[in-house]
């Protein structure tokens, strides 16, 4: 056919991952194994008893590769630590690094499986940058007199000012829908 399954890697019952390629210009590898309205991997995915099966389109590049097959997370940032061994350090935000490593690290698993390499999943921080430093001196080295000091007393009266103005908006909204509920029990 004109398309080929290059690898793939499950855990029965519970989970595949399946890295699929074309040949032929104009054939979308990943649409043609799922189907229209996913009907083919509807029907496999009935005969394996509801596992589920994540397809993916093979790539020789190992960043493109990572990527793809840590899907469904959405990566900030992989790092190729080791090529000799293969060994990849993958960034994601906070809020998806339980999509990235998956239930009981299944999803990080069967990723590592597919690519052949051992993933690190570790949370994004974003760096902010420190007028005068030299960006390749961790923050924590810095002496305490380089730091920047700003004035927030200003912005946190101006917040709890604000704060305070919603919480009063929002009491009587509150009220009205409690006599409301009242009133329709009666």
């Amino acid at each position: 056919g004109s398309v080929s399954i290059v690898k793939s890697t499950r855990e029965p019952g519970q989970r595949a991952k399946i890295a699929v390629k074309s040949e032929e210009k104009g054939v979308d590898p990943v649409g043609s194994c799922i189907g229209q309205r996913g009907t083919r991997v509807q029907a496999v995915t009935d005969e394996l008893r509801g596992e589920r099966i994540d397809i993916i389109e093979y790539s020789d590049d190992p960043i493109v590769m990572l990527e793809r097959a840590i899907a469904p997370a959405k990566v900030k940032k992989i790092e190729i630590v080791d090529s000799e061994i293969r060994r990849a350090r993958i960034y994601v935000s906070p809020d998806q690094q339980s999509i990235a490593i998956g239930k009981g690290g299944q999803n990080v698993r069967l990723a590592s499986r597919l690519t052949g390499y051992e993933i690190d999943i570790e949370a994004w921080q974003k760096e902010e940058e420190i007028e005068g430093a030299d960006p390749d001196l961790p923050v924590q080295d810095l002496p305490v007199q380089d730091l920047p000091v700003q004035d927030l007393s200003a912005q946190k009266v101006e917040l709890v000012s604000e704060s305070s103005k919603e919480l009063k908006a929002e009491e009587p909204a509150k009220k009205v829908a409690v006599k409301k509920k009242k009133a329709k029990k009666a």
